[in-house]
């Protein structure tokens, strides 16, 4: 299997709000590239730890919360939450073909 790295900004739709605004779990729709996709499925979820020094140069970990999901269309993707990024924000990382 080979994947393509993409690593574009998407926006997210929920039927359950998240309980915690930095915490989300995996959205039910996306909207990429100019389209709505449905996720049918998660396949994958996982955290990325990255160290950040705060403006106080306290050291705070925040972790990007990654979700591989199959889309109704069949096409499977890891998509990303940045909790830093423009107060929390999504990405589309990769597709794998």
């Amino acid at each position: 299997m080979s994947v393509l790295f993409i690593t574009e900004p998407i926006q997210v739709e929920f039927d359950t709000p998240p309980r915690f605004r930095r915490r989300p779990h995996c959205p039910d729709r996306l909207l990429w590239r100019g389209e709505t996709h449905h996720v049918k499925a998660v396949t994958a979820e996982w955290r990325k730890f990255t160290p950040r020094i705060s403006k106080s140069l306290r050291r705070i970990g925040l972790a990007r919360i990654y979700f591989r999901v199959i889309l109704a269309s069949g096409r499977e993707l890891d998509i990303y939450f940045d909790p830093v990024h423009q107060k929390g924000s999504w990405f589309v990382s990769v597709e794998h073909l």
